[in-house]
């Protein structure tokens, strides 16, 4: 440590003694007389000099306009003490304007709760705000009274001058919003578009990520909107009105102009060729996928494998068209379809005019016959409905003369009370009934469609007449299904 004493004429009770520290220098201690001719600093020429003027006193400067240091070195702590409630202070001036100041009222505080730094930030901020951080060139430039918000970054929130709560980082993140509270912004120009503003943004809740490959950002062009949340390089620059939309990944949602609820998931979804540019209520998630058409509402496509109309609650595997038939649908023209009750209406591309694809409750084989059947089971206690029966006879032992054969199904009608009934009655449908015995071309067949009540037994009755001691024999076939 160096000390040099420079000590006026009597009194020594106006020796003052000053401790400068510095970074270069060391500790050194200078003490010259309080000479009121000084505290212009013009005395200033050489590190042993020091004057009355750099002692602290409220109404006193270090340096003035026309009078300033070059370099500030210090090894210890700047204090600013005694700043209270509702103080708007100014710590750092840069070429006229704010650059480094806090300020802030809110009750209950020791100290002003706002803090900004950079030139012009926070420059039109007001005392009575309250919360606000403001870090770059211009954040928050033109903003007054406001309360908890957060911009960092280049330009960021500094067109608008009203709006609470919103969180914007990034390069001139948020610059379009005036007025809309509670947004949050992270990335390049994420709610900013370059040009002329005409409608700032006063939307509420909204969240956007993501940068941008030119000057319109995520949310760029949205101006009334609420609770829309993107995240991804280049998405969701069209909107302008629009709410609850949910728009995550590359160049997602990029021509959606305007709509509420949809949710596109995947890159470049719902852009291009067809991308939504004015839909509700969608939903399209996979790679570069979109809708049938740029208007259209309440669809889904996932994967360009799975459609659906969600206002009808008709869904399609292959159809991306316009229509779907029914409820549910399978292949590009909807070969395979269901209703909403259940029942197959189109199967392998043919109608099943309403009765559908049957179920199958009973397949029977019957080899080697020489007798009639006056009591065979099909299905016992059978529900209420439509059933179809398909039958086939064959014979296969020739008899010696002429023998017939005939097959009948036996069942209580659902709108007969009166008994059971018989379908078909002998020689009731083609050739269900034969008197050749030759084997093989000796046969019979149809198809019997019975309306059953609830509970009934169905079964099949055979008749067989053989006039030779070589008796004819046969074979028969019977499958039972339920349609409806």
């Amino acid at each position: 440590m160096k000390v040099n004493l420079m000590l006026s004429p009597p009194p020594f009770y106006k020796l003052i003694v000053c401790l400068l520290l510095t970074s270069i220098c060391g500790n050194r201690m200078f003490a010259q007389s309080c000479d009121p001719a000084c505290e212009d600093l013009s005395n200033l020429t050489v590190t042993t000099h020091i004057n009355a003027h750099l002692l602290p006193q409220p109404d006193r400067n270090i340096g003035s306009a026309d009078s300033s240091w070059s370099d500030y070195f210090m090894n210890g702590i700047f204090y600013i003490e005694e700043q209270g409630v509702g103080d708007d202070l100014r710590i750092m001036m840069l070429n006229g304007h704010r650059f480094l100041h806090t300020t802030g009222n809110a009750t209950g505080m020791e100290s002003p709760t706002g803090l900004f730094l950079g030139e012009y930030a926070g420059e039109d901020v007001d005392a009575t705000s309250n919360g606000c951080v403001g870090i770059g060139y211009r954040a928050l430039e033109q903003f007054v009274s406001t309360d908890h918000n957060t911009a960092v970054g280049f330009f960021a929130m500094s067109a608008g001058d009203a709006g609470d709560k919103n969180t914007m980082v990034g390069n001139r993140a948020g610059q379009n919003i005036d007025g809309g509270d509670s947004n949050t912004g992270i990335g390049q120009n994420v709610f900013y578009r370059s040009g002329t503003i005409t409608n700032y943004i006063e939307g509420i809740g909204n969240v956007g990520i993501g940068a941008t490959s030119d000057n319109i950002g995520v949310f760029g062009n949205l101006y009334d909107g609420n609770y829309n949340t993107a995240v991804g390089f280049n998405s969701v620059k069209s909107l302008t009105t629009g709410d609850e939309n949910t728009i995550l990944g590359y160049n997602a949602g990029a021509d959606l102009t305007f709509g509420d609820q949809n949710i596109f998931i995947g890159s470049g979804e719902s852009s291009g060729d067809n991308g939504t540019t004015n839909g509700t209520g969608n939903i399209v998630i996979g790679i570069n996928e979109d809708l049938h058409s740029s208007s259209a509402s309440n669809r889904m496509n996932i994967g360009g494998v799975l459609y659906a109309d969600l206002s009808a609650n008709k869904v399609s595997i292959g159809n991306s068209g316009s229509a779907l038939s029914n409820t549910f649908n399978v292949g590009a023209n909807d070969e395979f379809q269901i209703d909403n009750t259940g029942v197959i209406k189109e199967y392998n591309n043919l109608t099943t005019d309403g009765l559908g694809v049957p179920v199958i409750l009973n397949v029977l084989t019957l080899s080697d016959q020489a007798g009639s059947i006056t009591n065979g089971m099909l299905l016992e206690d059978a529900p209420a409905g439509v059933y179809r029966v398909t039958y086939q006879g064959v014979v296969t032992v020739a008899a010696d003369v002429g023998s017939a054969l005939s097959f009948k199904v036996r069942y209580t009608d659902a709108d007969i009370t009166s008994g059971t009934v018989d379908a078909p009655s002998t020689n009731i449908t083609g050739n269900n009934s034969t008197t050749s015995n030759t084997v093989g071309s000796a046969n019979f067949s149809g198809v019997v469609l019975i309306q059953v009540a609830d509970a009934s037994d169905i079964k099949y009755i055979v008749s067989r007449a053989s006039e030779s001691s070589g008796s004819m024999e046969y074979s028969l076939r019977v499958l039972l299904e339920r349609i409806q």
